[in-house]
């Protein structure tokens, strides 16, 4: 991934009711959500949308990498219920589990 972001008991609000939902169910539409309000800012300001956003991912981080929370623990093998040898482990900087890392958006927005 390029990303991460919390994926294990997100609290989502449903028909008035708060749920815990895991994986990329929960996370994939924070992202989304993230991305909409960045580019929210962006017509306000006048500028065009994000676009792609690996490119723009990448940017920022060589840029501002205070933008993204590094995930240094974790991997992507095990679940509650199962541990398996392969995968992959988060680690310090870019890595194949965790990516960049979790987006600020509070550093992202300016």
């Amino acid at each position: 991934p390029d990303v991460a972001l919390p994926g294990q008991s997100y609290p989502v609000l449903v028909n008035k009711s708060v749920f815990g939902f895991d994986g990329t169910s929960a996370s994939a539409p924070a992202l989304a959500a993230l991305i909409s309000r960045l580019n929210g800012l962006q017509a306000q300001r006048g500028q065009p949308p994000l676009g792609l956003l690996n490119p723009w991912f990448y940017q920022v981080h060589r840029d501002h990498p205070q933008a993204f929370l590094d995930v240094v623990v974790g991997d992507t093998a095990s679940t509650e219920t199962r541990l398996c040898r392969f995968g992959f482990r988060a680690a310090p900087g870019w890595d194949p589990a965790t990516g960049l890392g979790v987006p600020r958006f509070s550093v992202l927005r300016e």
